[in-house]
């Protein structure tokens, strides 16, 4: 509508965001894109060479609904466990060396996020 309030670039403004904020906003943003692309990517990091040689050894459904997804993943390196939190509204413990769920943490009421 002719009556609403343009941001920069002729962005229609949210209510409650003032385009002082925005400008604030859209400033960081460009500053921190500027520092990603001089980032020097790390040596410890696979080549894409190897990384197309990969294959999947093993597939672990973990989801028993439709909502798949795993959203959130923490590794217990000491024990080879993996926790994963779901889109589902469940966590999931996963043993790794066995390939079996050791228990599947539901109650939650939204998505699971650690």
């Amino acid at each position: 509508a002719d009556d609403e309030e343009l941001a920069p670039n002729a962005k229609k403004l949210h209510p409650g965001i003032s385009s002082s904020i925005i400008t604030e906003l859209t400033d960081c943003n460009a500053a921190l894109s500027q520092q990603r692309k001089k980032r020097q990517i790390s040596a410890t990091l696979a080549p894409i060479d190897a990384i197309e040689t990969y294959t999947q050894i093993s597939s672990h459904p973990l989801n028993k609904t439709n909502r798949q997804g795993i959203i959130s993943l923490d590794i217990l390196y000491s024990k080879d466990l993996i926790a994963t939190g779901n889109i589902d509204t469940n966590a999931v413990i996963f043993d790794r060396p066995s390939g079996q769920v050791l228990a599947t943490l539901s109650g939650h009421s939204k998505k699971v996020l650690f």
